[in-house]
């Protein structure tokens, strides 16, 4: 432990300058420091990639399209694909990632491969297809 000019015990990464502490803020232990005080900060966020963003759209959307072309409610596709309801609507929502397990879980429920579901036209293409007869 290394106490400040105050007197105040304080974490000794803070002291060295390690974390990025506003002047004329000490860094103390107790409840007022906690992990969620760095959280809200945004200090221990990590930046999310692009990358990652655009095959969340993708995933959302295609998943999406192909559940409502085969008229499917969200509550039969999670228990067919064993995943919440929640989750499912997480993912439309663009919130979540998900495993490459859970991803040909719903490939299979929905009837498609799994490739299918991360490919940018499977939407397009579903919605531009007529109906059979």
């Amino acid at each position: 432990m290394a106490r400040d000019r105050a007197g105040m015990i304080v974490k000794k990464a803070a002291l060295q300058g390690a974390l990025p502490i506003a002047p004329g803020k000490r860094l103390r232990f107790g409840r007022r420091m906690s992990v969620d005080y760095f959280r809200q900060r945004k200090i221990f966020k990590r930046p999310q990639s692009r990358v990652m963003t655009g095959v969340r759209i993708i995933l959302a959307r295609n998943l999406k399209a192909l559940r409502e072309v085969r008229d499917v409610s969200q509550e039969k596709l999670a228990a067919v694909a064993g995943i919440d309801r929640s989750y499912i609507s997480d993912l439309e929502n663009e919130k979540y990632g998900l495993s490459i397990d859970k991803l040909e879980n719903l490939a299979e429920a929905l009837g498609v491969a799994a490739w299918e579901m991360l490919h940018p036209e499977t939407a397009a293409n579903i919605r531009s297809t007529p109906p059979a007869d």
